[in-house]
């Protein structure tokens, strides 16, 4: 008897369950009967049937377009009237060009720069990849990616960073939408392809007979880097990071000059980056053959209180793009070059690290008064000053007076 009862509890209790999970979930509040099928429900504001006002798409408000009916994230979709394209075909519009070209073509639907010639690098990292051509329907091998700086018309400096070499490529490309991820905007005008930044704006090229937008820029490449006639008219700068401790003055960073032509090296200590502005206008005034700078892109150098010195100076100021510190590479190298002769000066004399600014204008010292490979075995100071350099009162550092 007990058995018995057991198994009609348990029956129950399975119809039960079973009947609950067949009923639909209620809609409505919980004093009120949702009907078993959801197409007799009517909504109360819209008065249609199939759903509930809390569900009504009659009531939803884009706040992208403040339009009711959608939501945002669904209104790209119902604006879009023609289907994304494929990068593809994107790619492929200057593919067709053929025989050897040396100069670039703008191509506003390429994915990145592009370039065929290994000799316009002057900076390649071997890297692997594929990039689609339509015109050609296969796969092109990308060989590696670096820099290519080139040179305008009239003497302007471009530089085009993440390059992809490719060396099957029929061509080179200058992307688009790589310029305008620089932070520089294009415009498409008179048959001129003009490129505007904060500070600069140049014509980049103009439409040929072909119906193509080709530069006017050649590359300068690695080999043939032009190199200032003259000295103290092209500086290359760079601020140093924090050093600890600071020096016995309070100063914890210092600013290098590094001249083109005689590779001549000043350095100023300074307390805080705002200071640089101020360095800069004493430097000009005693330079005042300086007609560019070349620098980094770091905030310092692209204030408006450095421009604004510079610019009454009649000095150009040349920032590189962001997050490329190889193009100002003779500045950074210099850096490195005095900080590996201040550890070693620092070393040897047994001083406290506190010192290190002394160290370090004691580097560049020395620096101007030796002999240079790359100014044909002449010092820096010699072609600064034209007078060789007078070595009879150098001391050995940290000795007494």
């Amino acid at each position: 008897f007990v058995f018995s009862r057991l198994l009609d509890a348990e029956a129950l209790l399975k119809d039960r369950r079973l009947s609950e999970t067949k009923a639909p979930r209620s809609e409505l509040s919980n004093d009120t009967a949702c009907p078993t099928n959801l197409r007799a429900v009517v909504c109360s504001k819209c008065n249609k049937k199939g759903h509930i006002a809390r569900f009504c798409d009659k009531t939803v408000v884009c706040h992208h377009c403040g339009k009711l009916g959608h939501k945002k994230r669904n209104f790209r979709y119902l604006t879009r009237k023609k289907p994304p394209f494929k990068e593809e075909e994107a790619v492929a519009v200057s593919f067709v060009v053929g025989g050897e070209v040396k100069k670039f073509i703008v191509d506003s639907g390429a994915i990145a720069h592009m370039c065929s010639q290994r000799e316009w690098f002057e900076e390649l990292k071997p890297s692997s990849g594929t990039v689609s051509c339509a015109a050609k329907s296969s796969l092109l091998e990308v060989a590696g990616t670096g820099v290519i700086r080139g040179r305008l018309k009239n003497g302007q400096e471009i530089v085009l960073t993440n390059v992809l070499f490719i060396p099957e490529l029929n061509g080179n490309l200058i992307s688009v939408k790589q310029i305008q991820k620089a932070g520089y905007s294009v415009l498409f005008k008179d048959n001129k392809v003009i490129v505007k930044g904060k500070n600069k704006t140049f014509m980049l090229c103009e439409l040929n007979s072909k119906g193509q937008y080709i530069t006017a820029a050649e590359p300068i490449g690695k080999g043939n880097r032009r190199r200032e006639s003259a000295p103290m008219r092209m500086i290359h700068s760079d601020l140093c990071a924090p050093v600890e401790p600071a020096t016995l003055s309070g100063e914890c960073h210092f600013l290098t000059f590094f001249d083109d032509y005689s590779r001549f090296c000043e350095v100023r200590w300074i307390k805080k980056k705002s200071d640089v502005a101020v360095e800069f206008k004493k430097f000009l005034k005693v330079n005042d053959t300086v007609q560019r700078i070349r620098c980094d892109n770091a905030k310092e150098y692209v204030s408006g209180e450095l421009q604004k010195v510079a610019r009454n100076a009649g000095v150009e100021i040349d920032p590189c793009p962001p997050y490329t510190p190889q193009l100002n590479g003779v500045a950074e190298r210099m850096s490195r070059t005095l900080f590996d002769k201040a550890r070693a000066i620092l070393y040897d004399s047994r001083l406290p690290k506190s010192c290190w600014g002394y160290a370090i204008q004691a580097a560049a010292f020395l620096h101007n008064r030796i002999p240079c490979t790359s100014i044909n075995d002449h010092t820096p100071y010699e072609l600064k000053y034209s007078t060789k350099p007078d070595l009879s009162k150098i001391r050995i550092f940290g000795c007494g007076a």
